[in-house]
């Protein structure tokens, strides 16, 4: 069954004059397990000297009641006595000066962000403690899977970029060489004479050269996915038969820095640590930070594209109301926390786990967070929380086994990209942006879709049509498979200055970029966005009016089919050109931009003609509704199949009542289907070749239909 449950024990809090009833009242309230924060600093309180005694009190009162137990192993929150016992261990800055660590405002017990584990008796002291915890509960019956590495968490307080330590030099230097083989290619690549690899430094700061800041960026990626890989390796060892995940506060492509202190993606890649792992997590707090519902739907949908097919946790999900300070934040209201869960179910999550039970006590989230807490709103959230462990207990077999549909509809993400913008502009927050604004196009019209990152482009099979939002740097190896894709039968959209730049940040004359050998013309160079940066462009016998943004780098109009003109010159904002059996589409701005600031319909219908006219599937549901246009607006609905038969998620906005649906005769094999919502069934019009279904949004605004 799903797993269901609370965050709930992060030591010291909550007391444990709470905890008996806490537990009885968790299971009463429809969870079935609840998650404990094992911290290396409370547990090895002594070096060498392990105590589990608050942990087995609690695992024991879980078994009492029926509820399994999800274990987070805080390796990341060091024993206070690690400096001492383990000297010169502390991270450095990019200026050379040692990092004081400190308590972390909100966990109260413990340093951050304590030694680095690049230095080999910090991790040797750190594995030491995650072993012995696994070991510790290998026995266990009701341990229900591990979250190895909470938040990808290792920089937390640094307060500048970390860690040019000698022990993460030597590492960085590692790694280059692997990546390249030997100094004289590494040379060739970087167009530099390095005499010595001790020569070779990890780039320092932003605003300077991309090859070393660009590379610098990727190695701390990678960095984060083999660390969470060896804190997987040590639990799974001893429990082989249980999940063990790790989760970041976000989806990796949120992750964009921005902050002067972190790099662009320093936490990881949700894909290679899937590749690595039984699935990926991540943490989501969609009222505290104002998330649209488009917002919360493309989390799911990245992590979801990052797992292939692996365990997706939701890992925190956002319990009470939020808190950070002295105000008031935004209550959790049950419509909306329903909607954030089965949003998540429908899109194939195995596990949710809500942060956190209880109100917190200690620093800047005190009187926040908390599933029962005090904003006025427990008492409704427990009442639909017990009606959703009800159905999931009621409908384990078909919920269990469900799986998303297939998409046919691909947008890139390229990590090589963000450490490009990273190291120009201390953040990588346009190409997210760019990214954004397609996908939340394609979730307003429930297409579905799925996220390629370019250093998995396996998953391109069945990919029909393939956009490349701002994706400005591209290899030699992933250009000839953008070539091979549309020579094979793909279309490809692609944008000002795809490929301007390789993965070590040298600029390329347009006339060498993969799409201007494709299509035999290149981008005339950059302009302006104009005081109206709208621009009308005809595709498949229909106008479209679009918004440009950022930039212009419009194309010669001297070959293919010019859509849309540019004013000034004889070239082209939006050309397509058919090569070998498929097609090429390229665009002189990022639509995506205008589109992410504020959603508008032409831009939403072109992207849907294109896929129309790529053959790829744009959905079995056709949906109308009336409602205002936004991105919290809209009838959305999510399928899939489980044991072979059709499932249907819909979510309603609060301020829609009714819903049209329109399916293909073959998608329902009878006159009626049920509601498992509701638990009613509902009549079926045929009208042709389909079948209608005339969809109240009830109570709470969800409809899960199926045979």
């Amino acid at each position: 069954m799903i797993n269901l449950g609370p965050q709930y024990y992060r030591p010291p809090f909550p007391i444990n004059k709470y905890w008996k009833n806490d537990l009885i009242k968790i299971k009463d309230s429809g969870f079935n397990c609840l998650q404990l924060w094992v911290m290396w600093s409370w547990v090895e309180a002594k070096p060498g000297k392990f105590n589990y005694d608050d942990y087995d009190r609690i695992v024991d009162y879980a078994e009492d009641n029926g509820l399994n137990v999800v274990l987070s192993t805080i390796a990341e929150i060091h024993p206070y006595w690690i400096h001492r016992v383990v000297p010169d261990c502390e991270l450095v800055t990019n200026n050379g000066i040692k990092v004081i660590s400190e308590n972390r405002n909100e966990c109260h017990n413990g340093l951050t962000p304590g030694g680095c584990f690049d230095h080999p008796e910090v991790w040797k002291r750190m594995s030491g403690f995650i072993h012995e915890t696994a070991l510790h509960y290998a026995e266990r019956k009701n341990i229900a899977g591990w979250d190895a590495w909470n938040e990808l968490r290792w920089n937390v307080q640094a307060e500048a970029p970390v860690c040019y330590c000698k022990h993460t030099v030597k590492k960085y230097r590692e790694w280059l060489e692997e990546r390249f083989g030997n100094l004289e290619k590494l040379n060739t690549e970087w167009i530099r004479r390095y005499d010595s690899w001790e020569d070779v430094m990890p780039g320092k700061h932003t605003y300077r050269p991309f090859t070393s800041t660009m590379s610098f960026a990727h190695f701390l990626t990678c960095r984060s996915n083999k660390h969470a890989e060896d804190r997987y390796k040590i639990i799974k060892e001893l429990h082989p038969d249980k999940v063990v995940t790790v989760h970041g506060p976000s989806p990796c492509e949120m992750m964009i820095a921005g902050d002067g202190i972190d790099q662009a993606l320093n936490r990881g890649n949700d894909w290679a640590i899937a590749d690595r792992l039984d699935g990926i997590g991540c943490s989501n707090f969609p009222a505290w930070f104002n998330m649209f519902n488009t917002d919360y739907t493309l989390c799911m949908e990245m992590i979801h594209s990052a797992a292939r097919g692996k365990k997706f946790w939701v890992s925190e999900l956002q319990g009470g109301r939020s808190n950070y300070g002295f105000g008031v934040h935004n209550s959790v209201r049950a419509i909306d926390q329903q909607r954030w869960l089965w949003n998540s179910i429908s899109s194939g999550v195995d596990t949710i786990l809500f942060w956190c039970w209880r109100d917190e006590v200690f620093g800047s989230e005190s009187d926040g967070f908390g599933f029962i807490g005090n904003d006025g709103f427990s008492g409704e959230r427990i009442k639909a929380m017990q009606k959703t462990g009800k159905l999931l207990s009621k409908h384990s077999d078909l919920l269990d086994n469900y799986a998303p549909s297939g998409a046919e509809v691909g947008v890139m993400f390229s990590p090589q990209t963000y450490y490009l913008y990273w190291s120009q502009e201390h953040s990588a927050a346009k190409p997210l942006t760019s990214i954004r604004g397609f996908c939340k196009a394609l979730i307003r019209k429930s297409i579905p879709f799925k996220i390629i990152e370019e250093e998995h482009l396996s998953e391109l099979k069945g990919i029909k049509i393939l956009f490349l939002p701002r994706m400005t740097a591209i290899d030699g190896k992933t250009a000839k498979v953008m070539k091979d894709f549309v020579r094979k039968g793909g279309t490809l959209f692609c944008e000002a200055e795809t490929g301007a730049w390789d993965s070590c940040g040298i600029f390329r004359y347009p006339e060498d970029r993969f799409p201007a050998v494709l299509s035999g013309v290149i981008e005339i160079g950059r302009r302006k966005v104009p005081e109206n940066p709208a621009f009308t462009a005809k595709f498949a016998g229909k106008s479209y009016s679009l918004k440009s943004s950022h930039l212009l780098s419009p194309w010669e109009a001297s070959k293919g089919e010019v859509l849309a003109k540019f004013a000034e010159e004889k070239a082209s904002m939006l050309s397509q050109f058919k090569i070998g059996k498929g097609k090429l589409l390229l665009c002189g701005t990022y639509l995506g931009d205008e589109y992410d600031k504020e959603c508008y319909p032409d831009f939403e219908n072109l992207i849907q003609a294109m896929i129309e006219d790529a053959g790829a599937n744009t959905g079995e549901i056709r949906i109308s509704a009336e409602t205002k246009y936004d991105f919290n607006s809209y009838v959305y609905a999510k399928y899939g199949k489980s044991n072979g038969k059709n499932v249907v998620f819909v979510f309603f906005p609060k301020d829609c009542g009714l819903a049209k649906l329109t399916f293909p005769e073959r998608f329902w094999p009878g006159d009626k289907v049920k509601d498992i919502f509701t638990g009613k069934e509902l009549p079926l019009r045929t009208a042709g070749k389909t079948k209608q279904l005339a969809l109240e949004a009830g109570d709470i605004g969800i409809s899960i239909l199926t045979e």
